[in-house]
């Protein structure tokens, strides 16, 4: 993803999410409005977003099709999230540094 992409739609200059099995996720409540984009290799890279306030919800993306990418600043307790890697670090702006202990990918996660 594009360093200007990462920040224009994080508003940051990082965010954290957390891959949920595509299959394993209920929205029960809602429907969640899409942006469609595209990833850096050309694959759909869909953002989900609340319609009502605009808040980013999760992200669909092409890539890994299997999960879905729910930001973590929408769940009621993200306390107990730990971070297991660091994806897109090629892009990373030096405006502050994650003190986490977690390995750092130049690009997308490795397929498992």
């Amino acid at each position: 993803m594009p360093l200007q992409t990462l920040s224009k739609q994080a508003g940051t200059a990082f965010s954290i999410v957390m891959g949920v099995p595509r299959d394993d996720l209920q929205i029960t409540e809602g429907k969640l409005k899409t942006y469609e984009d595209s990833s850096e290799s050309g694959e759909y890279l869909n953002r989900k977003f609340c319609p009502t306030c605009g808040s980013p919800i999760m992200t669909d993306s092409g890539l890994i099709p299997d999960l879905l990418f729910i930001k973590a600043g929408t769940l009621d307790d993200a306390s107990s999230l730990k971070p297991d890697i660091q994806i897109w670090g090629a892009h990373q702006i030096p405006l502050g540094q994650l003190q986490i202990d977690a390995p750092k990918v130049d690009g997308n996660p490795p397929a498992k």
